[in-house]
This record gives C-alpha cells, structure tokens and sequence, in this order.
C-alpha cells in the first residue's frame, strides 16, 4: 500500500507529497518548537541525529509513510502514517507554528484523511492526544475521530502524570465528517 511510488494530493492551493531529505531542517524546526513539545508525547529537545534517524527509520518502513503539507509549494506542516498494516494506521501532524492560520489544521486534516480513505484505502486511522491538549483533542473531533478509551497517568512530565486519548477515526466516519468541514 505504502510501495505507491507517487503519493500525492492536492487541492487548490493546497497539497500533500513524500517528505524528502531537504525537508528536514524545517521539520526539526517544528518538532522542537517550544508550543509543539508542550502538546507532544515526548517533550525533549530532539537533536539533529535523532531527527536523521526518525525520518530515515520511517522513510525506509514500508508501514510509514511521512508527507509534507504545502500551501503554494511552501511548507506549511507534515502528517504522518505509521504502523500501518491490514488497513490500519496510526497519525501524527504537526503545522508551522509561525505560520498559523485559522482553518490551516482543517486543510491538512482533509487533505490527509481524504489521502488515507481514498488512495492508501485504510479503514482506520487512530490518534494519541495528550489530555492537556484540548484544543487538539476538539480538532480531532471536529474531523470525525472518536475516543475510544483514555490511558489514566500514561505519561511523565516532571512531577507530573498526564493522560492520553486514543482515538479513531474510519472510513464511514470519515465520509460524514469531511462534508461538514468546509
């Protein structure tokens, strides 16, 4: 599924494609933005080789599939699919944070989840949202996605425990929810 040599949507103004080796820097840029830790799983500084090694792990996995988020041909975000197997895959995102703009998230969730239940014919897609992120928690709902359960103290910040969602969404939710986005 993932062996599709071109991936590739668009829509307007708007488009998804393979992220490359040159996009990295800016990947980086995003993943350690302060903003972005503060809502992800893993909070650290993730360093240039550790960086290298993710992209290079996910890019070589025929179960991942990582994408660039364009706006005009410039970077406005990347999504990725991982574990993907039997019509299942898990997502992440993440949006420039320099460059937010209202209904951006919406863009790239359509793009991404119209990519997944059309060309890659997943049935399901399933998401973690860390419980302190309320304004990522209302995204995901808003694109469909449902909790299915929420893991009590499954991660450490700190002194801190923190809850995490998981969540899905599929095909049939998909096809009612993407009509009402825009």
């Amino acid at each position: 599924m993932v062996g599709i040599s071109k991936i590739e949507i668009s829509e307007d103004k708007w488009s998804l494609r393979r992220l490359e080796e040159k996009d990295l820097k800016i990947v980086l840029t995003w993943r350690n933005d302060p903003q972005i830790r503060s809502v992800s799983q893993s909070d650290h500084l993730i360093q240039p080789e550790e960086h290298a090694a993710w992209f290079h792990n996910h890019s070589r996995n025929p179960h991942s599939l990582l994408l660039m988020f364009e706006e005009s041909g410039m970077p406005r975000g990347c999504v990725n699919f991982t574990d993907i197997n039997n019509g299942i895959a898990r997502w992440g995102f993440y949006l420039d944070p320099q460059h937010l703009e209202q209904g951006l998230g919406k863009r790239l969730g359509k793009l991404a989840l119209d990519l997944a239940f059309g060309k890659l014919q997943l049935k399901r897609v399933n998401a973690e949202v860390v419980a302190t992120n309320e304004r990522g928690f209302q995204y995901h709902k808003k694109l469909g996605f449902q909790c299915e359960r929420t893991e009590t103290s499954a991660l450490q910040r700190g002194s801190q425990k923190i809850d995490l969602h998981h969540l899905f969404n599929s095909a049939e939710f998909w096809s009612t929810a993407s009509r009402s986005l825009f």
